[in-house]
């Protein structure tokens, strides 16, 4: 399917659809582009995001996924800030209370009504103000929700040695490096009946980890479910749940148990008619395990692998990992928390790594060389497993790299997923984030009205929404995908083939590394371009290697009609 070598049939290992996968198409078929936004920083308010997504984005998002606005009051479902930089961690507090700003049900239903809708879900740690936490501190061990909240005894009852600590599971890994050693341990201590008791808070002191698989534990399940059904949501992404289930001599995370109980939850949405995804920073083996047992699973290991191909000219270790990636996992490249970059090295996992020690670093360099130091250093970002910054800062702000970027996570199987600030190829919010004195708000701005205008109105953007609608309409995307990467040239081809159709793009990034040989090296590749994008429809065959001034464009065709390609767009909204 591409020049010179290619990933064979035969070296493809054998692979069976799942009942994830089956599930997923039978309820949420949708595998269009979604967006990743704060309630309050994309259109001023929750109830404005669906109608600006309407009538200022149409048919570049098919579905909306709400972040919660965590606040710092003692009726928040969010963690306070004191979790550290990276703590705004969604802790259920009430199934019937919602976060700031969306402040109502009624707006959430009114959401979900128009467009369909993800929601966050939490079901491994309750605030430490639930009723259900509150009523165990009142009454010890009279407390009817008692055996909901599993003592630390219970796993360790000869306590914790210095080792079995280090084994555990960090959930946040700048916890474990950015704060005092003592608010990193994952248990919290309590007085209870007048004795000192350690609870499980794998997030924090502010959350306290609950048995979902307890009698009360699964009625909160089911309680939230129900009232999820009644705004008309359609899916849920359960965050971070690998800390489930405890055993002593483990890390306490993603065990087989946790992700039988994964699937549990599923069967659960389902009855509700919701599909389920799971959020967890993962090694390779657990997000494909965790594929069988979910409707989708995000996929941690491309971003950072696509960053060091753009940035560092190779592809093999993207190659590697894209063609056993399972095909129901969402693709989100940045995100309110900037790039997680340490699963990639996997910790804590037998895994040979995806990128080694060296590799990582020489990524980072050049991520902190393109934000000019205003994001952070790479000591630190390769301490916290993070890399704090927007996406289109990473890459120097460079059009051909991001919208490269973009046709690579549109082409490949499952849910493209762009943040906010993504979609709008926003750059580092630095005065937002001296003001706030947090490093995260550098990849939160809050965009005015003005703003998005403006950011309409560049050509770059103009060209991502083209590719947005080209993966949300062209039929090819349908049908089923191949990918071959050819060693020679270090190119990563991706071919969608749909009912007489297809889509092709190929990935140069041996390209990258080319042009940085020198002038002499440029004249043997003035052909070549990051990303070319081949399509064929009942007008023919189109093609494209600049998809900032000619990005692929499918005009669908009225009833009785047959679609066709406009290649000459001229960019105009």
């Amino acid at each position: 399917m591409s020049t010179g070598e290619h990933i064979s049939d035969e070296k493809k290992p054998e692979t069976t659809q799942t009942t994830g996968e089956k599930l997923a198409k039978e309820l949420a078929p949708n595998t269009k582009v979604h967006l990743l936004v704060y309630a309050d920083r994309f259109a001023g308010s929750a109830s404005a995001v669906v109608p600006t997504l309407r009538e200022r984005f149409d048919g570049v998002y098919e579905s909306v996924h709400i972040i919660p606005q965590p606040t710092m009051g003692p009726d928040t479902i969010g963690l306070p800030d004191n979790l550290g930089a990276y703590g705004d961690i969604p802790v259920m507090k009430d199934i019937n209370h919602l976060p700031s700003p969306i402040d109502t049900w009624d707006t959430v239903t009114k959401m979900a009504h128009d467009m369909p809708m993800v929601f966050n879900v939490n079901f491994s740690q309750l605030s430490v103000l639930s009723k259900q936490f509150q009523d165990v501190l009142r009454k010890g061990k009279h407390s009817e929700y008692f055996s909901m909240f599993q003592p630390v005894s219970d796993v360790f009852p000869n306590g914790l040695s210095v080792d079995d600590l280090e084994k555990i599971h960090r959930s946040s890994p700048t916890q474990a490096n950015l704060e005092p050693f003592a608010r990193t341990l994952p248990f919290v201590r309590y007085e209870i009946n007048n004795k000192p008791t350690y609870f499980w808070a794998s997030l924090g002191s502010q959350g306290i980890d609950y048995d979902v698989m307890s009698e009360k534990g699964w009625k909160f399940v089911q309680d939230t479910f129900d009232r999820l059904e009644q705004t008309g949501a359609k899916a849920v992404c359960l965050m971070h749940f690998g800390s489930a289930v405890k055993k002593a001599g483990t890390t306490c995370f993603l065990l087989p148990e946790t992700v039988q109980i994964v699937d549990t939850i599923t069967q659960e949405a389902h009855k509700h008619g919701m599909t389920v995804g799971v959020l967890e920073n993962a090694s390779g083996e657990q997000i494909k395990q965790l594929a069988q047992h979910a409707d989708w699973v995000y996929d941690t290991l491309t971003p950072p692998l696509l960053m060091y191909a753009l940035l560092c000219g190779d592809a093999a270790p993207l190659a590697q990992w894209v063609y056993q990636r399972p095909e129901n996992c969402v693709l989100l490249l940045g995100g309110q928390n900037g790039m997680e970059i340490s699963d990639v090295m996997s910790r804590e996992t037998e895994e040979k790594p995806l990128l080694t020690r060296k590799q990582m670093r020489r990524m980072v360099s050049r991520v902190h060389k393109n934000t000019h130091g205003e994001a952070g250093s790479v000591h630190q970002w390769l301490g916290t497993g993070r890399i704090n910054s927007t996406l289109y800062s990473s890459l120097g702000c460079d059009d051909q790299r991001y919208l490269a970027a973009i046709a690579l996570q549109f082409f490949l199987p499952g849910i493209p997923e762009l943040y906010y600030v993504d979609a709008l190829m926003g750059m580092n919010d630095v005065e937002l984030m001296n003001q706030t004195r947090r490093e995260p708000m550098l990849n939160r701005h809050s965009y005015s009205a003005m703003e998005l205008n403006y950011a309409l109105l560049r050509p770059e953007v103009q060209a991502l929404n083209a590719l947005a609608r080209f993966r949300n309409t062209f039929p090819a995307f349908d049908g089923s995908a191949q990918i071959g990467y050819d060693e020679t040239y270090g190119v990563i081809s991706v071919l969608w083939h749909g009912h007489s159709c297809s889509a092709r793009l190929d990935f140069d990034a041996g390209l990258i590394a080319e042009r940085e040989l020198g002038d002499d090296a440029l004249q043997d590749i003035s052909w070549r371009s990051i990303a070319t994008i081949t399509w064929t429809d009942s007008a023919g065959e189109h093609k494209t290697n600049d998809l900032l001034a000619h990005p692929p464009v499918y005009v669908i065709p009225e009833e009785g009609e047959v679609g066709y390609s406009d290649a000459n767009w001229d960019g105009a909204l």
